[in-house]
């Protein structure tokens, strides 16, 4: 199992089932030894528990039988099997009750169930595994099948979720779930099963953050969670917008219209102090330039009405003082 995985919830536990003909006089799954037993399900469905009983009893499987009735009767009919391994999903209860009488119909055996009675032991090695019960009448039937309580061991199906899943959606979930699974119940009764995952650090898959928040009762209200970031995030946000903005104005591009303006006092002593025609020719047509800018984005709408005023105004200025200074250096070379 990836190592990412977190649990949210169990969702219900299915009971592992291991019956044989009686004449076979097997009662415990330590009779098991040196026998053949029947596995029904895809193969690999149940690897570790395989592993360790080959470990321990030296048993044959077979491991390829489908789920299906016919195929399961013709097996125990034929002899290739000495007891049979399935899992009783919780979930279908009512049809594995139905296939368990047209097993019997079909082989005319009378079949018993095989007690695991080193289930402890077994779940001890493989956690995957819990010890349990396969409950008197759960195969239905008058007298109830079993007639007692059996000894086995139980597969859990989980809802898990990936670690990263943030803690709040996995509180959120785990909320939803178990406050609402009363109302699932008329249309999904399996939800009557679910329970809370095991909070415990040695689970066979670690409860998700969120999920143990919930369980634990110590969620955390919204100013718990960002409580921290609503009081220091102005103060960051601050310093990194005075640090910013002087580079910011640095690097961002001046609209013409704005430095012709922020430049009037220096055109105005460059002109007033000019010392030959030439040098005010030069200044002017730097003026020139940012003129025409300036009115290549007031015919393309991109200077505002407000801004078109206070340029005409600088513009204005500046000729005349550039006549007047025409005028001046005109005279003075005349003389």
């Amino acid at each position: 199992m990836p190592d990412r995985v977190r649990s949210i919830a169990v969702l219900h536990s299915d009971p592992i089932t291991i019956i044989a003909p009686k004449s076979a006089k097997i009662e415990n799954f330590r009779e098991l030894a040196d026998k053949t037993l029947g596995l029904v399900g895809p193969p690999g469905s149940y690897a570790r528990l395989m592993a360790w009983t080959r470990l321990h009893y030296h048993g044959k499987f077979l491991s390829d039988i489908p789920p299906v009735v016919a195929e399961i009767a013709a097996a125990i009919n034929a002899k290739k099997i000495d007891a049979l391994l399935f899992i009783i999903p919780t979930t279908k209860s009512g049809a594995i009750s139905e296939r368990w009488a047209s097993v019997r119909r079909l082989t005319r055996k009378s079949m018993g169930f095989v007690s695991i009675d080193d289930a402890e032991a077994i779940e001890a090695a493989a956690p995957e595994f819990e010890q349990g019960e396969i409950l008197s009448g759960a195969f239905g039937g008058s007298p109830p099948v079993p007639a007692e309580n059996v000894t086995t061991l139980l597969v859990t199906t989980y809802l898990v979720a990936d670690q990263s899943v943030r803690s709040d959606i996995a509180t959120e979930l785990t909320r939803f779930i178990f406050e609402n699974r009363q109302r699932f119940i008329p249309d999904a009764p399996v939800a009557a099963l679910i329970k809370a995952a095991s909070t415990d650090k040695d689970a066979i898959i670690p409860v998700h953050k969120g999920a143990k928040e919930f369980f634990d009762g110590e969620e955390q209200t919204f100013m718990e969670r960002y409580g921290d970031w609503l009081y220091t995030g102005p103060i960051i946000l601050g310093v990194l917008y005075s640090a910013l903005m002087p580079i910011w104005h640095l690097l961002r591009p001046v609209p013409p219209e704005a430095l012709l303006l922020a430049t009037v006092p220096e055109i105005s002593y460059s002109i007033k102090n000019a010392t030959s025609l030439e040098e005010l020719e030069a200044i002017n047509a730097r003026v020139d330039a940012a003129i025409e800018r300036i009115s290549a984005e007031a015919l393309n709408g991109r200077l505002e009405d407000s801004k078109v005023g206070a340029n005409s105004l600088v513009i204005g200025y500046i000729n005349r003082i550039v006549r007047e200074k025409r005028a001046e250096l005109q005279k003075n070379s005349g003389a």
